[in-house]
Protein backbone atom coordinates (compact mmCIF):
# COMPACT_ATOMS: atom_id res chain seq x y z
CA UNK A 1 0.00 0.00 0.00
CA UNK A 2 1.13 3.61 -1.01
CA UNK A 3 2.25 5.77 1.75
CA UNK A 4 3.84 9.29 0.41
CA UNK A 5 6.72 10.54 -1.51
CA UNK A 6 9.32 12.83 -0.22
CA UNK A 7 10.37 15.84 -1.68
CA UNK A 8 13.12 15.82 -4.23
CA UNK A 9 16.52 15.73 -3.09
CA UNK A 10 19.29 17.02 -4.13
CA UNK A 11 20.72 14.37 -6.64
CA UNK A 12 17.02 14.05 -8.58
CA UNK A 13 15.70 11.39 -6.18
CA UNK A 14 12.79 11.37 -4.06
CA UNK A 15 12.12 8.41 -1.77
CA UNK A 16 8.89 6.57 -1.38
CA UNK A 17 7.11 5.17 0.95
CA UNK A 18 5.16 2.26 0.90
CA UNK A 19 3.70 -0.72 3.16
CA UNK A 20 4.02 -4.78 2.19
CA UNK A 21 2.18 -7.15 4.05
CA UNK A 22 2.08 -4.64 7.34
CA UNK A 23 5.74 -3.55 7.02
CA UNK A 24 6.73 -0.11 6.23
CA UNK A 25 9.35 -0.07 3.34
CA UNK A 26 10.47 2.59 1.24
CA UNK A 27 12.73 2.98 -1.72
CA UNK A 28 14.65 5.61 -3.77
CA UNK A 29 13.19 6.21 -7.60
CA UNK A 30 14.68 8.65 -9.76
CA UNK A 31 12.56 12.36 -10.39
CA UNK A 32 12.46 12.75 -14.06
CA UNK A 33 10.60 16.54 -13.33
CA UNK A 34 13.85 17.46 -11.89
CA UNK A 35 16.69 18.75 -13.36
CA UNK A 36 19.81 18.24 -11.99
CA UNK A 37 22.04 21.23 -12.82
CA UNK A 38 25.44 22.16 -13.00
CA UNK A 39 27.58 24.87 -14.12
CA UNK A 40 29.10 24.70 -17.72
CA UNK A 41 32.58 24.40 -18.02
CA UNK A 42 34.41 26.32 -20.31
CA UNK A 43 36.14 23.79 -22.96
CA UNK A 44 39.92 23.50 -24.10
CA UNK A 45 40.52 25.08 -27.31
CA UNK A 46 42.58 22.36 -29.61
CA UNK A 47 44.37 25.33 -31.06
CA UNK A 48 45.67 26.82 -28.21
CA UNK A 49 48.86 24.58 -26.78
CA UNK A 50 48.23 26.87 -23.81
CA UNK A 51 44.84 25.38 -23.20
CA UNK A 52 44.87 21.15 -21.52
CA UNK A 53 42.08 19.96 -21.67
CA UNK A 54 40.38 16.60 -19.80
CA UNK A 55 41.00 13.55 -21.85
CA UNK A 56 37.87 11.53 -20.80
CA UNK A 57 34.50 12.14 -18.83
CA UNK A 58 34.98 11.93 -14.63
CA UNK A 59 36.29 13.69 -11.32
CA UNK A 60 38.86 15.55 -10.47
CA UNK A 61 40.65 13.34 -7.57
CA UNK A 62 43.42 15.47 -7.52
CA UNK A 63 44.92 18.44 -8.56
CA UNK A 64 48.88 18.52 -8.46
CA UNK A 65 49.64 21.76 -9.52
CA UNK A 66 49.07 25.50 -8.15
CA UNK A 67 49.16 28.58 -10.03
CA UNK A 68 52.74 30.23 -11.17
CA UNK A 69 54.32 26.92 -10.55
CA UNK A 70 56.68 25.44 -13.24
CA UNK A 71 56.12 22.29 -14.47
CA UNK A 72 58.30 20.17 -16.90
CA UNK A 73 56.80 17.93 -20.04
CA UNK A 74 55.47 14.71 -18.13
CA UNK A 75 54.51 16.19 -14.92
CA UNK A 76 51.75 14.93 -13.64
CA UNK A 77 49.06 18.29 -13.16
CA UNK A 78 45.55 16.68 -12.51
CA UNK A 79 44.50 13.39 -11.30
CA UNK A 80 40.55 11.99 -13.18
CA UNK A 81 39.03 9.33 -11.63
CA UNK A 82 36.35 7.30 -13.75
CA UNK A 83 34.63 4.14 -12.82
CA UNK A 84 37.35 3.53 -9.86
CA UNK A 85 40.47 3.94 -12.02
CA UNK A 86 42.85 7.02 -12.09
CA UNK A 87 44.28 8.78 -15.12
CA UNK A 88 46.66 11.05 -14.62
CA UNK A 89 46.73 14.02 -17.02
CA UNK A 90 50.51 15.12 -17.99
CA UNK A 91 52.02 18.60 -18.71
CA UNK A 92 52.95 18.07 -22.63
CA UNK A 93 55.37 20.69 -22.52
CA UNK A 94 57.73 22.90 -20.30
CA UNK A 95 55.64 25.65 -18.90
CA UNK A 96 54.49 27.81 -16.32
CA UNK A 97 50.82 27.34 -15.09
CA UNK A 98 48.88 30.10 -15.68
CA UNK A 99 45.46 29.32 -14.07
CA UNK A 100 43.81 26.36 -12.81
CA UNK A 101 39.90 26.21 -14.04
CA UNK A 102 38.86 22.80 -11.50
CA UNK A 103 38.60 21.94 -8.44
CA UNK A 104 38.96 18.72 -6.19
CA UNK A 105 35.64 16.95 -6.16
CA UNK A 106 34.06 18.86 -9.75
CA UNK A 107 32.36 16.65 -12.68
CA UNK A 108 34.42 16.90 -15.89
CA UNK A 109 33.42 16.34 -19.35
CA UNK A 110 35.75 15.83 -22.57
CA UNK A 111 37.04 18.55 -23.25
CA UNK A 112 36.54 20.85 -20.54
CA UNK A 113 39.46 23.04 -19.70
CA UNK A 114 41.62 21.93 -16.64
CA UNK A 115 44.35 24.17 -16.91
CA UNK A 116 46.15 27.50 -18.53
CA UNK A 117 49.92 27.58 -19.48
CA UNK A 118 51.44 31.18 -19.87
Amino acid sequence: RYLGVSDHHDDGMRTVFFEVNGQPRQIKVSDRTHQVTRAVQPKADSGNPCHVGAPMPGLIAQINVRAAEEVKRGDGLVTIEAMKMQTSVRAERDGTVREVKVQPGQQVEVKDLLLIFE
